[in-house]
């Protein structure tokens, strides 16, 4: 009997200690080896340049309510500029006249608090940046205080509050999320394994935007032989161009094919929307509309209008979108029915358009083309 209470004990108190190692590591923070941080962070972005490294995270930190305190938000970043390794925790309300967050110093072993707020002209700014060391158990202990203010973008006053009020966070971030010990770890291992950080993520990185690409040359190939190509002689499309400027009321239209200068075309094409290409092979323009040309003879030559000693530009579409998608179709000015321009391509669009085994009706057609008015 006393040899089962004996062990039972011994159970006890191993239980008893287990809870208080879980406690304690609970307490100080997430304890953790730097690999681990990479892969549950997961690296958004890494260059790593002769004077300067930069490492920035996907996930964020949360940090909830404490106090008066709002919840926060911490993106995470890594830089190390003239052997100077920085761990960056910003608040993402951050923005270019507005800075606040914290960050830890491997040089000094010690985590700092950091604001700067700057009116819009950059003439007056408020800031701050005070420096802790940090206790096993995660309690601050301020070491140093630099603090600015002026009337325009805050009293010293209004940035001792904003002090103030960021200690708890400052405070869980080491106690909850992750202690000093772990930030020192971290940053060293970024610091000493930058280049092959920089260099998996590059790899990564390209092998994401090949995939990327694989998919939109495949979109693309099922885009053009799912839809129907208008691909009418010099002829028929002096017969649709003609018909659409009738609808239109533009009376008198004689049909040319001039050899502009960009500038001139830009002034027709005025929101630059009708020549941009569509993928990296310039013979196939954005799906839906290319200005030139039906017998011109380079990029320079466009279809116009000369009605009354006003040009319009002509923008013959590459695809028809069907009858019920052409009153659909985003328009770029007021000039209803003159000016066309359509979203990039995917898979969800094919179906706005005539499909590659029907015909077109002349309403379709004549009612793709545009012409387009001159800027005013």
């Amino acid at each position: 009997m006393k040899a089962w209470l004996k062990k039972s004990w011994i159970w006890i108190m191993l239980v008893i200690a287990m809870i208080a190692i879980l406690w304690v590591k609970y307490a100080s923070g997430d304890v953790t080896s730097a690999q681990s941080m990479i892969d549950r962070y997961k690296v958004s972005y890494a260059t790593d340049g002769p004077s300067n490294t930069l490492v920035q995270f996907q996930k964020n930190i949360n940090i909830p309510q404490l106090g008066k305190q709002e919840p926060t938000e911490f993106e995470m970043s890594y830089s190390d500029e003239t052997d100077s390794p920085v761990l960056t925790f910003m608040d993402t309300e951050s923005d270019d006249l507005y800075w606040i967050g914290c960050a830890y110093s491997l040089a000094n072993n010690q985590i700092a608090f950091q604001y700067s707020y700057q009116d819009e002209d950059n003439d007056y700014t408020s800031s701050a940046e005070v420096w802790y060391k940090v206790s096993k158990t995660g309690k601050l202990e301020e070491t140093s205080r630099k603090i600015s203010g002026n009337a325009h973008t805050g009293t010293t006053s209004q940035v001792e509050s904003i002090i103030k009020s960021y200690q708890p966070v400052i405070g869980y971030l080491v106690q909850r999320r992750m202690n000093i010990e772990t930030m020192k770890s971290f940053t060293k291992y970024l610091h000493d394994n930058s280049k092959k950080i920089v260099k998996n993520w590059t790899k990564a990185d390209d092998s994401q935007r090949d995939l990327g690409d694989k998919m939109q040359k495949e979109r693309k190939q099922k885009f053009f032989s799912a839809t129907f190509t208008p691909n009418y002689s010099k002829s028929q499309w002096k017969k649709y161009i003609l018909e659409r400027a009738n609808q239109l009321g533009i009376r008198g239209a004689k049909i040319q094919v001039d050899k502009l200068e960009l500038d001139t075309a830009a002034y027709l094409d005025y929101d630059y929307e009708l020549t941009s290409s569509f993928g990296d092979d310039d013979s196939e323009q954005e799906a839906g509309y290319y200005s030139n040309d039906i017998g011109g003879d380079g990029d320079d030559v466009f279809t116009v209008i000369d009605a009354n000693k006003v040009k319009y530009l002509v923008v013959l579409p590459l695809k028809l979108y069907d009858s019920a998608n052409l009153d659909s179709v985003t328009l770029t000015t007021q000039e209803r029915n003159y000016y066309y321009t359509m979203d990039g391509v995917d898979d969800a669009m094919i179906k706005a358009f005539v499909p590659a085994d029907s015909q077109p009706t002349k309403a379709e057609i004549t009612g793709n083309i545009v012409i387009a008015p001159p800027a005013k």
